[in-house]
């Protein structure tokens, strides 16, 4: 319940800037994905930071954004609608020309169903991790 409600009102906030965020017009730049090891192990390299600094391809058009920093708790993902997402959407300005590609909306990137969603992370471990969400076509400098 917690988790909704925060998700509600920054939602909310990232309307006051006055873009909802509507239709196929996310896309995914960096990812910090959880490491595998053929099924004996997994690491989570985000665990226990408390910031993320990123670096944005030189590629990503001009333009007002939000940014969406998702946080998928795994640890309650093993079965379907278990999983928890934390969203933030602060607001940045960029100034470069492309448009970079896929693109999609959020509701709806997700069904629920993806592999790097659900999940049962505790044994036996998976084999493999496949973050969710659109590949990313943008590469850091």
């Amino acid at each position: 319940m917690l988790a909704r409600r925060l998700a509600s009102r920054l939602s909310r906030r990232c309307i006051s800037l006055g873009y909802d965020g509507s239709g196929d017009v996310w896309l995914k730049v960096p990812e910090v994905p959880t490491i595998t090891k053929g099924g004996s192990s997994l690491s989570f390299p985000a665990q226990g930071i408390d910031r993320v600094t990123i670096t944005i391809s030189p590629n990503l058009p001009d333009g007002q954004y939000l940014v969406r920093l998702e946080n998928i708790m795994l640890h309650l993902a093993g079965t379907w609608r278990h999983r928890v997402l934390h969203i933030l959407c602060p607001d940045q300005r960029r100034r470069r020309t492309s448009d970079p590609q896929p693109k999609v909306a959020y509701p709806g990137a997700y069904t629920g169903y993806e592999q790097g969603i659900l999940i049962n992370i505790y044994l036996p471990y998976p084999a493999t991790y496949e973050m969710s969400g659109p590949v990313s076509t943008l590469r850091p400098l």
